[in-house]
C-alpha cells in the first residue's frame, strides 16, 4: 500500500507482444502509487534538466542535455555488458523476447567486446 491505495500491478509484455505475467513494485511511482508512464517520465526529466540548467547558468556551471528513459536502458546495457554480465540475464532484465534481440539491438557493444577480446588475445604469448 502506498498513500492508502493498492500497489500498481501491470501486465509484463515481451517484444513480441505476448503477456508473460504481471509486475509490481515499481521504482518510479507518482504520489498516489501509480506507475509512471513514459510521457510523464519524459516530462519530469525535462523539468529537472530545465531547473538544473537554470541554476547552472546562474552559477556559471556546466549545463546538461535533456535525455529520455530509453537512454537509461542503453546505459544500463552498455555498463552491464562491459562489466561482463551474461547477455541472457541482461536480455531478461530488458524484457527482450530473446538474446538475439539484445545482441541485434546492441551490435556495437558486441563489436567493442570482440575488439577488446582480440586485444587481450594479442597480449597472451604462447611459446
Amino acid at each position: 500500500m502506498q498513500n492508502g491505495s493498492a500497489a500498481t500491478i501491470l501486465p509484463y509484455v515481451d517484444d513480441s507482444g505476448h503477456i508473460r505475467g504481471n509486475i509490481s513494485g515499481f521504482l518510479f511511482v507518482n504520489t498516489i502509487g501509480n506507475a509512471w508512464n513514459e510521457p510523464g517520465f519524459r516530462e519530469l526529466i525535462q523539468r529537472i534538466v530545465e531547473r538544473y540548467n537554470k541554476e547552472a547558468e546562474k552559477n556559471n556551471a556546466e549545463r546538461i542535455e535533456n535525455f529520455c528513459p530509453h537512454m537509461v536502458r542503453h546505459t544500463y546495457t552498455s555498463l552491464a555488458y562491459s562489466a561482463g554480465a551474461d547477455v541472457k540475464i541482461v536480455s531478461q532484465n530488458l524484457g527482450h523476447a530473446s538474446t538475439s534481440v539484445t545482441l541485434d539491438t546492441y551490435t556495437h557493444l558486441t563489436e567493442d567486446k570482440k575488439r577488446e577480446q582480440e586485444a587481450v588475445a594479442q597480449t597472451v604469448k604462447i611459446s
